[in-house]
């Protein structure tokens, strides 16, 4: 095994944001101290390699090492501080097989600018090791959204099954609406938070509706009983979404805008077809919550202008209903 060429492998890797989000869960892995330097750890990748056969080990923990890998971080909740040497990854990405991170210098012997990251996201790259949920979110949807949009992250460009003209790309990873369908609708259960510095900071907390046949029999108020992903179901959906530019108006949502989403989880890839957008509704206020919808995340109309245009074009939704998403809930 080559240790200055894993090295380098390693840093690139980890500087497009391939599995920086669950560093702490992959020395847990390894059993590997923090305080590892990076040779310590290509070597440690290596060893881990060589039990995964027909994985080359080579140290580099790239694609096709990290689709073994992954399953075994998923369910670990270890948290640690991150080695110093990984902060400088995410600041300074290398993107040449050399150790050496000096400036490559071009035709007039100025330095040559650097190709962009998988993620060209200065705040994202920055500060994507936040392991804290922000404000009132439960820490297990915080963990379930930050692990979708790991995945997310390696998807590129997406096209909804449903309308093919529908089409999208994760661009701004710092950027995270939750919502959380366990939580009663007459409370706030969707929140936005940037990533910035290090840390989730709160954007908007708004009361946000579920589908129809979510609901326990015919409550208008209240958690949501099921999910699902059916044509015509007039249920909410579940997981990972990425949102788009097609917005629209009607006076149907209070003459306010509406947008798009594309699911990326086969608990939410009808969300296209289904017509599934974020809009507002008369149905929702700040007073009595949310009321019921057709499967849409329907908002208040005080909230809804603003929130699109803050999460249009390319940022990332999830919606969770627990890891017992498949069994009804009476």
């Amino acid at each position: 095994m080559n240790v200055d060429k894993a090295i380098a492998g390693n840093r690139r890797y980890a500087a497009q944001g391939i599995w920086v989000d669950r560093f702490p869960q992959i020395l847990e892995v390894l059993e590997v101290d923090r305080t590892c330097a990076e040779r310590g750890f290509a070597r440690a990748v290596g060893a881990w390699q060589e039990t995964r056969p027909p994985l080359q080990a080579d140290g580099i923990l790239g694609p096709k090492t990290w689709t073994k890998f992954d399953p075994e971080t998923r369910f670990s909740t270890v948290a640690v501080q991150p080695p110093p040497w990984l902060y400088q990854c995410i600041a300074s990405p290398v993107e040449s097989d050399s150790v050496s991170t000096a400036p490559r210098a071009g035709a007039s012997g100025a330095a040559a600018p650097s190709p962009s990251p998988a993620v060209p996201n200065e705040k994202w790259r920055s500060s994507h090791l936040a392991n804290a949920a922000a404000d009132d979110i439960p820490a297990d949807l915080w963990r379930a959204a930050m692990r979708s949009r790991d995945h997310c992250m390696t998807l590129g460009k997406l096209q909804d099954k449903g309308h093919d003209w529908l089409k999208a790309e994760l661009k701004r990873p710092d950027i995270v609406t939750l919502v959380d369908f366990r939580i009663t609708s007459k409370e706030i259960r969707l929140w936005t938070v940037v990533l910035k510095n290090g840390a989730a900071q709160t954007k908007f907390r708004l009361h946000v509706s579920h589908g129809k046949r979510s609901a326990k029999g015919n409550q208008s108020r209240g958690p949501a009983a099921r999910v699902g992903n059916r044509y015509h179901s007039n249920m909410s959906s579940v997981g990972g979404y990425v949102t788009t530019y097609r917005t629209g108006f009607s006076k149907k949502f209070l003459g306010e805008p509406s947008l798009r989403v594309i699911g990326i989880d086969r608990t939410n890839d009808n969300a296209g077809g289904r017509n599934i957008i974020f809009h507002a509704a008369s149905y929702v206020s700040e007073r009595s919550g949310a009321g019921r919808s057709k499967g849409c995340f329907a908002t208040t109309k005080a909230g809804n202008r603003q929130l699109l245009e803050f999460i249009k074009g390319g940022t990332f939704v999830y919606a969770y209903f627990g890891d017992d998403w498949l069994e009804p809930r009476d």
